[in-house]
This record gives C-alpha cells, sequence and structure tokens, in this order.
C-alpha cells in the first residue's frame, strides 16, 4: 500500500505541472494564433533575440500588414498603489486594443477600449481577480472607486478573472527585465501621442503580441512583416532591424518541455517499482493461497475466473492507495506551489483539478491490473493432482521463476534512478562551482524609479555614497537602464 502511495502521489503531482504548463489551455481565445513579434538587432551580435520593437514600428505594422487581425503593445512596470495600505504589484501599461487582441474579457466591469488610450482620457485601470479580493474584499462595488498608482487617480473599469496575469514574469525573455514580477495585477493605458507613435527610434515596447487571420500561417506572416520592415530601415540611426516572428505558447513553453518530460520520466520509473513491489507481494501471497486456487479449479471453476477474480482484488487494493495518494498529492502541490523557483510561467497555476484527478486514478487502478496480472497468471497455472496429493507443501510451486524476474527488474530500475540522480547532483555540483567571473560576496539589488527627477538623481548618489561607507565594503557601483529608470547596484564585501 506505501509503494502504491508513494508512486501515485509522485506522478500525479508532476502530472499537475504538466498540466499546468502543457495541456490546460491558456486564458486566452485562440491562444494558437497569437505571436510575438521580436525586432532583434542585425548589426549586434550578443544581444538577445527578444529585444521589444519601436512603437512608431508596431505602429506602421497595424496599418500596413493584412496578415494580423489585431497587433498590439506594452510595457511592464512597477505599480506603486497608495492610501491606506501602500503596496507594490506588477503593472503594464498597454494599447488600446491589447485585452481585444488577446480575447480576454473581464469577469466584472469592461477592459480597457481604443478611446482610452488617448491623451487626456487615459486614467482608468483594470485590476486584476487577486487584487480585487485583497484591496477591495471582493466587492463589486469597487467598479468606479479610485485608486492611486504612482500617487496618479485611476478610475476602477474593470476586474479580470483569475485565470488572467499577463504579463507575467517568465510569460518573456527581454533586454531589461528589472520588474520580474510573478504576475500582472494592474493594467493601464499607454496613452501615447501621435508624435510619440511616429518619432524615429520612439519609446520601446517590452512585448509585441498579434493574432494571425485564419488560414494565415507564421512562415506567410513572417514573409510579409520582414517586407514591410525593410521599408522601415531608413527610420532607424542605428541601422537594420530585423522582426521575428515566435509563436506564443512556444516562447513560454518550449523552454522547459524537456524538464517536465525529465521529470515524468523518472516519477514513471518510480511508479513501475512501485508496480514490481506490490506485484512481488501479491506473488507471495498467491504462493499461499495455490491450495485453495487448486481446490476450486478441481471442483470446476474456469481458470479466466480465477486470474480476473485475483486481478480485481489487487485493482481494488491500488485504488484504495490510489485514493489516499490523491489525497496527500492535494497537500504536497499546495507545498511545491510555495516553493516556486521563479522560472516556470504558470507554475502558481499548479493545481489539481479534474484531470489530475483523473489521472491519479487511472494510474492506481491501472498500477493495481499491471501488478496483479502476472500472480494472477502465475497461480491459476497449477497442477491440481499433484497439488491435491500434496496438500499444501506444494504451494510455493512455479511462482519462484517470476518472482526473480520481478526482483531483477526492481534492481535494474533502482539502478537506473539512482545513476540518473547521481549524474544531476554532479552536474548541479559542476555548474555551482564554476567560476562566475566576480567575487562570492558580491550582493546585488535594483530600484524602481518611475520618474527622472533632479531628486531621484540626488537620492540615487545619496545611496551611493552610504552604501560605500558601510562597514565591510570594499566596492559599489551600478548600472542605471535610463528608459525605465532601474538602478542595479554591485556591492563587494
Amino acid at each position: 500500500m506505501l509503494a502504491i502511495i508513494l508512486g501515485v502521489t509522485s506522478t500525479t503531482i508532476v502530472f499537475s505541472l504538466i498540466n499546468a504548463l502543457l495541456i490546460r489551455s491558456l486564458p486566452y481565445g485562440n491562444a494558437e494564433r497569437l505571436v510575438y513579434l521580436w525586432t532583434p538587432a542585425a548589426y549586434a551580435a550578443g544581444l538577445p533575440r527578444e529585444l521589444g520593437p519601436y512603437y512608431s514600428d508596431v505602429a506602421a505594422w497595424q496599418r500596413v500588414s493584412k496578415s494580423f487581425e489585431a497587433i498590439t503593445g506594452m510595457q511592464r512596470y512597477v505599480a506603486l498603489l497608495t492610501g491606506e495600505s501602500p503596496q507594490r504589484v506588477g503593472g503594464a501599461r498597454v494599447l488600446g486594443n491589447f485585452f481585444p487582441t488577446f480575447e480576454a474579457r473581464p469577469q466584472l466591469g469592461r477592459t480597457i477600449e481604443p478611446h482610452d488610450d488617448e491623451p487626456g482620457r487615459q486614467f482608468v485601470a483594470v485590476i486584476s481577480d487577486a487584487l480585487w479580493r485583497s484591496r477591495f474584499g471582493g466587492d463589486p462595488r469597487a467598479l468606479g472607486k479610485t485608486i492611486l498608482i504612482n500617487r496618479q487617480p485611476y478610475r476602477v473599469i474593470g476586474v479580470m478573472p483569475q485565470e488572467f496575469s499577463y504579463p507575467g514574469g517568465n510569460d518573456f525573455k527581454g533586454q531589461f527585465e528589472f520588474a520580474r514580477w510573478p504576475r500582472t495585477d494592474v493594467w493601464v493605458p499607454a496613452a501615447l501621442t501621435p508624435k510619440e507613435l511616429s518619432a524615429r527610434d520612439s519609446e520601446e515596447a517590452d512585448a509585441v503580441v498579434g493574432r494571425l487571420r485564419r488560414g494565415i500561417s507564421l512562415p506567410q506572416a513572417q514573409s510579409e512583416i520582414s517586407a514591410i520592415q525593410k521599408g522601415l530601415l531608413p527610420a532607424h540611426a542605428e541601422g537594420a532591424l530585423q522582426v521575428l516572428l515566435v509563436h506564443f505558447v512556444e516562447t513560454a513553453i518550449s523552454p522547459v518541455r524537456p524538464l517536465m518530460r525529465l521529470l515524468m520520466g523518472a516519477v514513471c520509473l518510480v511508479l513501475l517499482l512501485a508496480c514490481g513491489n506490490l506485484a512481488s507481494l501479491l506473488l507471495a501471497r498467491a504462493a499461499n493461497e495455490v491450495h485453495e486456487i487448486g481446490v476450486l479449479t478441481a471442483l470446476g471453476a474456469q481458470r479466466s475466473r480465477l486470474v480476473r477474480m485475483l486481478v480485481i482484488e489487487s485493482m481494488l487494493l491500488a485504488l484504495v492507495g490510489g485514493v489516499l495518494a490523491v489525497g496527500l498529492s492535494q497537500a504536497v502541490t499546495q507545498l511545491v506551489v510555495k516553493l516556486n523557483p521563479g522560472d516556470i510561467p504558470r507554475f502558481e497555476e499548479t493545481a489539481i483539478d479534474w484531470r489530475v484527478l483523473l489521472f491519479g486514478l487511472v494510474a492506481a487502478v491501472g498500477t493495481g491490473f499491471a501488478a496483479g496480472i502476472l500472480p494472477a497468471i502465475s497461480a491459476s497455472f497449477v497442477n491440481v493432482n499433484a497439488l491435491l496429493r500434496q496438500a499444501r507443501r506444494g504451494a510455493a510451486g512455479g511462482s519462484w521463476s517470476a518472482r526473480n524476474a520481478l526482483v531483477v527488474s526492481e534492481i535494474a530500475l533502482a539502478v537506473v534512478l539512482l545513476a540518473g540522480a547521481g549524474l544531476l547532483i554532479r552536474s548541479y555540483l559542476v555548474v555551482h562551482g564554476e567560476h562566475k567571473g566576480f567575487a562570492p560576496s558580491t550582493s546585488t539589488m535594483t530600484i524602481n524609479m518611475e520618474e527622472q527627477t533632479p531628486d531621484a538623481y540626488r537620492l540615487r548618489c545619496e545611496l551611493m555614497h552610504r552604501i560605500q561607507r558601510l562597514p565591510g565594503v570594499q566596492a559599489a557601483g551600478s548600472l542605471m537602464i535610463c528608459r525605465s529608470a532601474p538602478m542595479k547596484t554591485l556591492v563587494s564585501w
């Protein structure tokens, strides 16, 4: 029973991760038609591919492209909510067609619309379900109320469903990842002026997402958008910018798909070990019941019915273990979510839903069948005449070969698991011991300042002077990303 609980619990937990990442559909309509549009620089080697386009290019694509139903962009930022309970949350400045592009609908109120994206009318906000419940207690009367975001009043116009939190910390990569919040809780209009949308080398978006028209393939859209971009090259001072189209789903999922397959393979080996363990125990039990089975056979019981009886018995045993394992999986999954490593997309959405429950029960029943079929068949092949003459002395009969095969299989699977675990641990130690290029005593911190004012500059300078005067600090320096004004500070102790 313990082997079944261990095997089914481990496979169920890993399947819940796979379900959240690879199986469960994204909270967007027709997500397979969504693509990212990046603009890697052809002249600069070493930069990531995932560079956000200029908003001027986005505006040109929206006007000219025929392959997309819609193209939208957004910028992430840190939203400071002031008032009675100040807090920092992940925020996004989005174009007016952001939510329609994703075909995302609110659970309350409305989303940001194109007319909200006009300068002077942009002081409206859509909030997440989590923020709605934590700040307003889930009160529907939150619509129309005013919240202060970075000291500016915004009117709440909508609440998104619980499953919508785009962009999250791992939804896409980028050159400027200072605001690695696990989710977004506030969306406000970008409110770009016509001058900002047409300026040479205008402001950049963190990510641009397009929705392909029906019947348009990714290569077709890539060809069209590349041709459009060639006509925009003279508008950029630094030179050529390519356009790269990548499937929206694959951007987040493809890096973790091999890891999920590896984990699933490992826990399947654990489940096979549980099968072998249960089968060995059932063989030993069947050896002691061979005399009773021989008597039933002598009385006219069909061999198929005897096999069915023994298999059902093992399946019921496994089913009880599976039910207990599913209950244990629920508690362990909640613990695993709290241990979020931070670099796996949609990890926080891991939960036990109907797919996971069904998988756990099927795994338990399948384990019971696989473990019970061999002992049942072995026990049914008995020499009735010899058995009845020898009474119980022949009970251990012909099950030794099957039992030996199971023991050999269990040992082989255990060796494979131990070897794989040893290689992974060794690889981790090698990576951990690799020289990083800086002293291990170096500490870093990030400070986000939304406004570039003389006071903010003086604050940064004063902060650096104070850090340099701290006891034990050998050197301190800072790196400021001007576009969004985060300051990365490095301190060597």
